[in-house]
């Protein structure tokens, strides 16, 4: 089983590489459509990314 801070690592990686192919491999072609999905799934995951940092940043500084 798998600790908790190795999850983070694992869900912030995966957020990372999410972020990266929406972002940079999906090519619209101009499509409204698509470059609404691709922003709106870009965001989430940053979104998540961020989030995910900062809990672990405040488990880190309530433990200190």
């Amino acid at each position: 089983m798998m600790s908790k801070k190795n999850q983070n690592f694992l869900f912030l990686a995966v957020c990372a590489l999410n972020m990266i192919m929406f972002g940079l491999v999906i090519d619209t072609n101009g499509s409204p459509v698509r470059d609404f999905i691709q922003g709106l799934t870009v965001g989430l995951s940053a979104a998540a990314v961020f989030a995910m940092l900062w809990g672990m940043a405040k488990e880190r500084r309530s433990r200190a």
